[in-house]
């Protein structure tokens, strides 16, 4: 096995009595965009003619073969989508909903989101997905007094960013969200929001109201924290609420090397029996100096 990391163009190494060979491309074996064709990213050291040459992995290309060979400029781009897209929210709770990117030729920028066209009684943050990262969460929450619209414009998820200088906005149109009668859990978190150092750790108090008789143990899950912020002390069976209890209090790291930044993320209960997922209001995180 080889272990491989990139380095920026001018990087110098302390002389190991191996040679250095320069590679001025990168091969992603294609990924799930294209299928079972190869895709190779290819950046010219110089001006030049370059030769492209086609062969069978297997050894079993001839004459009789067809072969497809594109070559273009890279066109950087993205597209969003989210899950689910006609969300059922629990009355006077939550729901955490996903978001993922899906990047194409070297696009790896910030991208902005946000739910537009939503019913009265239902909120959700204005969020992001960090640079070079593919996904996050957010959570969709309805009022108490909330209820399911009978018709209306279809919220949209709209994500906008920069590419070359210029604003690129792309949309993901989902069903109109309805709410259901609260479950047999409720979560809550104390604080609404909190903020951490790099290098430093926050603490944050979870807690849950157990209906209908319901006594059995509570899983918690973390979504959305933005690259190098994480949940200290995940045992085996991940953050458990035990049966005689009702609070638990999480502790959350920050990498040093993390940038100042905010960004919201759900923290969320688990039925197990039911497979059933309730979330508290999102959490903004807040990375200061």
């Amino acid at each position: 096995m080889y272990k491989v990391t990139l380095h920026p163009p001018g990087t110098t190494f302390p002389p190991n009595g191996l040679p250095l060979i320069t590679l001025f491309y990168r091969n992603d074996d294609g990924g799930a965009r294209f299928g079972k064709d190869s895709f190779l990213r290819f950046d010219p050291p110089a001006d030049g003619e370059y030769q492209v040459r086609i062969s069978d992995a297997r050894g079993q290309g001839s004459n009789q073969h067809a072969y497809r060979l594109t070559l273009r400029r890279p066109r950087p781009d993205f597209s969003v989508s989210f899950n689910p897209q006609a969300p059922a929210v629990w009355r006077g709770g939550a729901l955490p909903v996903s978001v993922t990117v899906d990047r194409r030729d070297g696009f790896e920028d910030e991208i902005a989101l946000k739910i537009e066209n939503l019913p009265p009684g239902f909120r959700a943050p204005a969020t992001s997905i960090p640079a070079g990262e593919t996904s996050t969460s957010f959570a969709l929450y309805a009022e108490a007094g909330a209820t399911s619209p009978a018709k209306g414009n279809p919220p949209k998820l709209v994500a906008r960013a920069r590419i070359a200088g210029k604003e690129v906005v792309r949309e993901a149109t989902g069903g109109l969200p309805r709410v259901v009668p609260a479950g047999v859990l409720t979560t809550t978190t104390e604080q609404a929001e909190v903020a951490v150092r790099p290098g430093g750790k926050v603490r944050l108090t979870v807690g849950i109201e157990r209906r209908n008789g319901f006594k059995g143990r509570v899983p918690l899950d973390v979504r959305g924290l933005p690259h190098g912020v994480r949940v200290l002390d995940v045992g085996l069976n991940g953050i458990l609420i035990i049966p005689s209890e009702s609070r638990r209090t999480i502790e959350i790291y920050c990498e040093p090397w993390v940038k100042p930044t905010e960004h919201p993320f759900v923290v969320l209960a688990r039925h197990e029996q039911k497979n059933t997922e309730h979330a508290a209001r999102s959490v903004l995180l807040k990375v200061v100096k």
